[in-house]
């Protein structure tokens, strides 16, 4: 079951966090594969104290669909620096980003098997 979070609860104290250019190519590439099958329309890239995030938009209006976070340092009693969210829902929360990147490729294969029957 999911756990509802606050990304303040993950916020270091004035530890600026970056995504590593690797990291950022698969997010990207992730995104740019959704773009194309029409599920995403935009995204954003937001830092402040401990925290960068990158998240997806299916509107532009809307919140974000689902967001990935890194973190300086994890969480009270929480274990891993990378969390992807769905609103305040926490879903993932792992020491490896690539574990999100599966998510999302997994959840993009049963999109298009559901699509091809």
């Amino acid at each position: 079951m999911s756990n509802i979070v606050e990304l303040r609860d993950f916020q270091g104290k004035n530890r600026e966090v970056f995504f590593l250019k690797e990291e950022l190519n698969d997010l990207l590439s992730i995104y740019a594969g959704r773009v194309r099958s029409g599920d995403w329309v935009d995204y954003s890239i937001e830092q402040r104290n401990g925290i960068i995030a990158f998240s997806v938009f299916k509107n532009a209006f809307d919140a974000p669909e689902y967001t990935v976070a890194k973190c300086s340092r994890p969480p009270r009693g929480g274990a891993g620096q990378y969390l992807l969210l769905s609103g305040p829902e926490k879903l993932i929360q792992t020491d490896d980003l690539s574990e999100i990147i599966a998510h999302f490729q997994k959840q993009n294969k049963t999109v298009l098997q559901l699509v091809k029957a």
